[in-house]
């Protein structure tokens, strides 16, 4: 078997992390809630990049471009 040596006044992570319990709920959950959260953001940015599309009355094929009229149809047009 082979002994773990350690420096004289250190001890390891898990020693540390084993008394403070929310360190340890954190340090497990910090990464994936990052993705969420990243992911989350990342979609309601290219739904703003969409909005701002326009569709062809002709085709109703959505033309990437830059307008403002659905924003303005939005409130305008009564339902």
């Amino acid at each position: 078997m082979s002994a773990v040596t350690t420096k004289v006044g250190t001890k390891p992570v898990s020693s540390y992390l084993y008394k403070r319990a929310r360190l340890r709920l954190f340090g497990l959950i910090a990464l994936p809630m990052f993705w969420i959260v990243g992911v989350y953001i990342l979609s309601l940015f290219l739904l703003l990049i969409t909005a701002f599309w326009f569709v062809d009355p002709f085709t109703s094929k959505v033309i990437p471009g830059f307008t403002l009229d659905n924003f303005i149809s939005l409130f305008t047009v009564q339902a």
